[in-house]
Parts: C-alpha cells; structure tokens; sequence
C-alpha cells in the first residue's frame, strides 16, 4: 500500500546480488497508492547514470532490470472512465440540449444515439427512473431544472396520453366521431387507429376502472368514445334496417341495397340469414336479443326461396282441401300468386330435373304427394 515499503521491497530483491535474477511479483494492484510504478524504470537508470561504479564499468542496467506491468492498460481505462463519469452528466445533457432545438421536444426514442455515439435515449430514460427513485443516481435540485427547461417530461405515460388526446381531439373536430380505422395514421405520424384499438382491448380485458382513471375516462366520455365498437356498429346496421321496414312494411331487402347512409343494409341481413341454414343453425354470432329485435321488424331467419315454397306450398295444400285435387288451371291465382303457373312449372322439374330452376327435393315431392299431386 505504501510506495515508500514498495521500493524498499524492490531494493532488498535487488541486493541479492548480480549473479542471481529475482523476480517480483506485485499481488496488490492498488493503482491510487503506486502510480509510480510507471515511473520506477526511468528512476532505476537515473539512479545507475548517478552511481555508474556501483555495478562495474560498462555494466548495462536495462539487461537486467525490466518490468511487465500488466495492469498498466487497466489503470489507464479506469483514468479515462473516471474522466468521463465525472463529466458524463454534462456531456449528456449538451446532447439532450441539442437535440431539443432541433426537435422541439425531448421525445427521445430508447435506442437512440448521437453521432458521437452517446446513448442519449437510454439516458433521458435513465433521468427519470433516478427522480422516480426506481434506480440509485444523483440528480440535484439545479439538474432537474435544467432538463425542465428544455421541456423535459418526467412521466412518459402522461406524455404519451397528452399526445393521443390532441390527436383524438383534432380527429373527432374534423370527423364528428371516434370511428377511427385499425391502420389510420394522422398527419403528424401518430398510429391513432392502433392506438384506439389497444385501448380498447385492454378496456375489455381488464375493465374501465382498471384500465384508465376517472379523469381519463371523462376526457374520452366527453368525445363520446365508444367501447364496444362491433355493439355500436350492429346497433347503426339495425337502425337503418327499421327504418327500411318501416318505410316498406317488409325486410326483403335486396342484397346490393345500400342505405343512403352509406350502409351496405342488403349484404348484413344476408350474412345474418346465411347463418341460419342447416349447416350453419348453430353458429349463429348473433345474441338472443338481438335476433328477437330484428324478427319484430319482419327478419326471418329462412332463407328467402325457403319462405317462397313454403308459402305457395302452403296455397296448393289449401286447394287439395276445396277442391280435392291439384289439378289447378295454369291461369290460377290467388294472392297475387300464380298458384297455377307455379304447379305447372314443378311438373316440368320433375320430369327434367337436370334444367335450372327451383329446387324439387325428395322431401318436397314427399310434400307434394301428401296432397294429392298429380306429376303426370
């Protein structure tokens, strides 16, 4: 530990005599205490030059005395370091200073990096978890007042939420609503679509209260933001479906129709009613309410041509009952239906019931000659 026992160690090696060649092995390492290791060869041969006749004439000191010091790179690393940590703070924030008067801001992405090659995301990162008392640091009173004049944002969530906001607000001022596409992307590059589409998840995983404050809530309530956005949009398909039944008194809507809202009414009550067909009886996405709503404005979960044959099938079983044949006159209606045309063109599949048309069944023909029908 003390340079001066240091030396005298050296010397008593050294006394050995010139026959031998001792060998000094430092298991210390103390770099505060013997930094004049360095120095020690250049000591050694001042020495010599001032005392040539202590080892002879011509006696050449650097054959015989040399030092490995392998800590010497070690000991140099650490000056350095030590150079820059006490620095390293000012360093930083120079960069962080620079980089808000190009950006305006010190959002600084975690990964990245000056030209210099300071770490400056992982630093501002580092700033706040030290002020949040998450990681040991020294971060006085005159630094945080520094960092808050370059608009530093101590809370990330917080700034990440304003910004969403602003967003959210100016979306709703143009559009009038909250019904942000999944990829929409605004002007000034915020992915809103997928960030709405986040919150709402993490709103049906873990609940309103759980998920946001109240006063998060309130900011979004007052924008009219909506949850369940498949319940709002089946709620919006519905209330154009009333309306068309309440202007026609029916549901048949042709399947190309479109609202003049934009609404693709005729498409939903298709994929709805596809739903409903043999293969598909049980995977009805549909809840019990919400298929009891649309039966009151006349939705019928058959299919359009099943509801036509049962209904003429129906006229053509009241007949057999009058008259006790189907032998029914081509001209025949009754209803508006053709009941005769109709029992006309079903012989006709019968007998060649590879053509187009209608579908004539094994259980429709049973149907058929329950009441009487005459294929000839």
């Amino acid at each position: 530990m003390s340079p001066i026992i240091y030396l005298q160690q050296i010397g008593r090696a050294l006394s050995a005599g010139s026959g031998k060649t001792p060998v000094i092995f430092d298991l210390v390492n103390n770099f505060d205490s013997l930094s004049c290791i360095d120095c020690l060869k250049k000591e050694m041969e001042e020495a010599f030059v001032l005392f040539p006749t202590t080892y002879g004439k011509g006696f050449r000191f650097s054959e015989r005395f040399h030092i490995t010091d392998e800590t010497k790179d070690c000991r140099m690393l650490f000056q350095k370091l030590q150079t820059n940590l006490s620095s390293a703070w000012e360093t930083y924030y120079i960069a962080a200073r620079q980089y808000y008067r190009e950006k305006g801001n010190l959002k600084v992405p975690k990964s990245y990096l000056t030209q210099t090659g300071l770490t400056l995301g992982s630093w501002i990162q580092t700033q706040r978890r030290v002020r949040a008392g998450s990681v040991n640091g020294n971060l006085s009173e005159e630094k945080v007042r520094k960092l808050d004049e370059i608009g530093m944002v101590w809370d990330s969530k917080d700034q990440s939420w304003n910004e969403a906001l602003r967003e959210l607000q100016a979306y709703f001022e143009e559009h009038g609503n909250l019904d942000v596409k999944a990829r929409y992307v605004t002007e000034n590059g915020f992915r809103l679509g997928r960030w709405v589409c986040n919150l709402r998840t993490k709103v049906k995983n873990k609940g309103l209260d759980q998920a946001l404050t109240k006063e998060q809530q309130g900011e979004l309530e007052k924008l009219g933001m909506i949850w369940d956005r498949n319940g709002e949009k089946w709620e919006e398909y519905f209330r154009e479906a009333q309306r068309y039944y309440l202007e026609h008194g029916e549901l048949e809507v042709p399947v190309k129709y479109v609202t003049e809202n934009g609404v693709p009414l005729g498409r939903w009550l298709a994929e709805i009613g596809s739903q409903f067909g043999e293969k598909n009886a049980c995977r009805s996405s549909l809840e019990e309410r919400q298929l009891e709503r649309l039966r009151e404005i006349g939705f019928k979960t058959e299919k359009k041509t099943v509801r036509q044959w049962n209904e003429k099938y129906s006229l053509a079983k009241d007949y057999y009952e009058e008259y006790g044949n189907l032998n029914v006159p081509v001209s025949y209606s009754v209803n508006g239906v053709k009941l005769g045309r109709w029992i006309s063109n079903i012989r006709a599949k019968r007998k060649h019931p590879e053509g187009s048309g209608m579908v004539l069944d094994e259980h429709r023909i049973r149907q058929l000659d329950s009441i009487g029908m005459d294929w000839k």
